[in-house]
């Protein structure tokens, strides 16, 4: 599809026919798009009562989720669905300045072309918070809806907290997103990886809980390429190895990125303590040593929700009264001990694999 000359460089039309034929898209996100299919689809139905209560369905709706998460599955799928034209603003085009007066253009563009859907990533760099901008962007999305215009709005955004109040409250649905579940990651690998006998998508998955859909993406093709000798599954140990291997840094996990940048910022000395680490004699790495043989996974978590803040579970505060070690030190130290203990375990695993 074309668009015309005043507006070909503020938004990209794409019908039904010109989305990917293949897209792995995220189930989790997909759900949700489903959901407000349905609701749609019940609007002709309902329509008379809405009229006489003097309400109406807009199917204004803001996506909010962590980085990496797939907010296009959301629209992908109600472009396919419904049929729909898709509008999304190129956001390299898009001045602050005169955002409100741009969006103006979009929404009619949107309505010319309905139905359609106009998305709007990155919403929260668009409005700032308390601007007369805002205002006048709250105005302009408060006048457009499906059932008057067949246009519905979808903003995305990783930081809703900058987003002005206002025009969040003119969204009719909002939607919290997560970064993958199991079953996102066990569909990405399957898909990518099926000709890949020596590797069990399900134990991947597993081994990458923290880890955002667009880093189970990344993973899902370094291992495509990885060159193995093996001509049985492996094991959840060399799944393991072959995943830090893979070199993916998984940046849709906040607490794993963390851990990456205090690593980071180790002086001379703290890399020799982290090399001499490898076999641990400090009593303190010694503790996290234990705690990450007896459980990894619920030791990371543990220690995830300490450095959230987030309120400790029975199961938490069982792990703790075993391990009470772990609520001293920094966030960031927890971190870096956590990371050091885990590659100290798989180094002395792998050790005495081949010495047995």
């Amino acid at each position: 599809m074309g668009t015309d000359n005043r507006i070909s460089e503020l938004v990209d039309i794409l019908g039904p026919e010109d989305l990917p034929e293949r897209y792995l898209s995220q189930e989790s996100v997909e759900k949700y798009a489903r959901e407000l299919h349905t609701i749609l689809s019940r609007l002709d139905a309902l329509k008379p009562k809405l009229e006489q209560a003097g309400a109406g369905l807009s199917g204004r709706t803001l996506l909010i989720g962590p980085p990496g998460c797939d907010f296009e599955s959301f629209v992908y799928y109600l472009v396919r669905e419904i049929p729909l034209n898709l509008i999304r603003i190129r956001m390299k085009n898009i001045k602050r300045e005169i955002f409100a007066e741009q969006l103006i253009e979009a929404i009619e563009f949107a309505k010319r072309n309905a139905p359609s859907v106009l998305y709007l990533p990155n919403f929260d760099s668009l409005t700032q918070s308390g601007s007369f901008e805002s205002r006048i962007i709250e105005e302009e999305i408060r006048n457009v809806g499906w059932a008057t215009d067949e246009v519905i709005i979808v903003a995305s955004t990783t930081s809703p907290e900058k987003i002005d109040r206002e025009v969040v409250s003119q969204m009719e649905r909002t939607y919290q997103l997560v970064g993958s579940t199991l079953e996102d990651r066990i569909r990405v690998l399957e898909q990518v990886l099926q000709d890949r006998s020596d590797m069990d998508p399900a134990t991947i998955a597993e081994l990458t809980g923290e880890w955002s859909f667009s880093d189970i993406k990344r993973l899902a093709v370094n291992l495509l390429f990885y060159s193995s000798e093996e001509t049985t599954q492996m094991t959840r140990d060399q799944l393991e190895k072959v995943i830090e291997e893979s070199r993916v840094l998984p940046v849709g996990s906040e607490n794993s990125f963390q851990s990456y940048i205090a690593l980071s910022k180790q002086d001379d000395s703290q890399r020799i303590t982290k090399i001499d680490a490898e076999y641990p004699d400090d009593f303190l790495d010694q503790l996290y040593l234990m705690a990450v043989g007896e459980d990894y996974q619920e030791t990371q978590r543990v220690i995830e929700t300490l450095n959230s803040n987030l309120p400790l579970t029975e199961k938490n505060r069982q792990f703790l009264s075993r391990h009470p070690y772990i609520l001293t030190g920094s966030s960031e130290e927890r971190l870096t001990r956590l990371l050091r203990a885990k590659r100290a375990s798989d180094r002395l695993r792998r050790v005495l694999g081949r010495q047995s």
